[in-house]
């Protein structure tokens, strides 16, 4: 998914929050596919409409809008994109094969962050209940809200 903004931005908010709102999307669109991505990548327009792709496959397959949207900011910074002016912001996913039993767990992975993970999953099917029930614009994310 893209977005073409109506005057070039730089400001790092107003990506991060469109980017924000476009991996909420992606990730929807995955489960309701029942799907997960492997690999997440952005474009990125230039005011010069210079457009450029990056991409950065997965150590695991995910439909979480949580992780498709640090890995996909990190790209946006890593590559020097923060304080230029941007056209076009986009973001997506390529469909992983892994089969989900064949994920690998982390061994010594702290139990705080194996409840955060479980808890962050019970949350997203309960939003995606929200949605399915009440329509697309019935919750959002605090930072994706649309402003008033």
């Amino acid at each position: 998914l893209e977005t073409t903004f109506a005057t070039d931005t730089n400001d790092p908010q107003q990506l991060r929050q469109v980017m924000q709102q476009l991996a909420f999307e992606v990730a929807r669109t995955l489960r309701k596919r029942a799907k997960k991505g492997a690999v997440v990548r952005i474009r990125v327009r230039l005011a010069d409409f210079t457009t450029t792709t990056r991409q950065q496959r997965l150590h695991h397959i995910t439909d979480s809008d949580l992780e498709i949207l640090r890995i996909g900011w990190a790209l946006f910074q890593q590559h020097g994109y923060v304080g230029q002016k941007i056209r076009l912001i986009g973001i997506g996913v390529e469909i992983g094969h892994e089969p989900p039993q064949q994920q690998q767990l982390e061994l010594f992975a702290p139990t705080h962050t194996t409840h955060a993970t479980a808890n962050q999953s019970v949350v997203t099917t309960v939003v995606d209940q929200i949605l399915d029930r009440f329509g697309e614009h019935a919750i959002h994310r605090g930072t994706t809200a649309p402003s008033k």
